[in-house]
């Protein structure tokens, strides 16, 4: 299960080697986790009853006992995630269905190597002559709502949502260009095109996917991967889309970021912007 994978793997460059043969243990079991006792466990691990409870302790828990409570609280977590809605959900499983997937769907996002890509899509964006940004069907709208946020932070964009659209508008690339493509499979045909036609023009591609095996993924210098969970009828766009809006907002936030510093006067226009825009939405906290 990754999320106990996780919790292990925890720290594991400082682990001893005696609490190593715990975590091996752990991972080989992980289906009897909750039947165990400390002394069955330092039995299969060939340790002493005091390694596994010093193991339990370097992951933030008390002991044996509570390590096992809250891995029984992942277990039901992960058991909610992967639960489909049906015709016959209840209005009180939905909730707690969706709850729970939501929650998932934003704290996934905040992987090492899901910061380090947003983190390089940031600094590429504020170096670029112009982001070109992609998103066909339902993606569109989170292409949409990138080209919306980095157009109000003063930087030059161009969005592409239609594919006619996409063909046609490609001959004013330049080499200091941006390309960012927002794909839940990473195989849409068009999307490919342009981003492969964008490498040969040695434009920096980079996307946002929730399929790191996809074609899509392989052609960018950086992907952010947004969360794959089941949704109704094993639909779980809604899930990879809020994901994707919380990575828009990480890149967007890094971006003014990365823009001001050192820069009084795009810190200055900035904040007039925001002040103008509470004055127009009537937010009486203006100075």
């Amino acid at each position: 299960m990754a999320t106990l994978d996780t919790l292990i793997d925890k720290e594991i460059g400082t682990r001893k080697n005696q609490e190593q043969k715990v975590m091996d243990y752990l991972l080989s079991h992980r289906e009897s986790i909750l039947e165990l006792s400390v002394s069955q466990i330092a039995d299969g691990a060939g340790v002493s009853s005091s390694t596994v409870v010093r193991f339990c302790k370097s992951l933030g828990y008390e002991g044996l006992k509570d390590f096992k409570l809250n891995f029984q609280a992942e277990l039901v977590k992960q058991e909610q995630i992967s639960r489909p809605f049906t015709w016959e959900s209840s209005s009180s499983e939905i909730c707690t269905l969706m709850e729970t997937k939501s929650v998932h769907a934003v704290q996934s996002l905040f992987t090492e190597s899901n910061m380090k890509a947003i983190d390089s899509i940031a600094r590429a964006v504020v170096q670029a002559r112009n982001t070109e940004i992609l998103g066909l069907g339902g993606s569109a709208i989170i292409a949409e709502y990138l080209f919306r946020e980095l157009l109000r932070y003063g930087k030059k964009v161009s969005l592409l949502t239609d594919p006619y659209m996409m063909r046609r508008n490609i001959s004013d690339r330049s080499p200091d260009d941006v390309l960012i493509a927002v794909s839940r499979s990473g195989s849409t045909k068009e999307i490919l095109d342009l981003a492969t036609k964008a490498k040969m023009q040695n434009i920096r591609v980079f996307s946002l996917t929730s399929n790191e095996a996809s074609p899509l993924a392989a052609l960018s210098e950086a992907h952010v991967l947004s969360c794959n969970v089941r949704g109704f009828k094993d639909e779980g766009d809604a899930f990879s889309r809020l994901s994707q809006f919380s990575a828009i907002n990480m890149i967007t936030l890094l971006s003014a970021i990365y823009l001001g510093r050192g820069n009084e006067e795009y810190k200055r226009n900035f904040n007039e912007s925001s002040n103008y825009q509470n004055f127009l939405s009537g937010d009486k906290d203006v100075h």
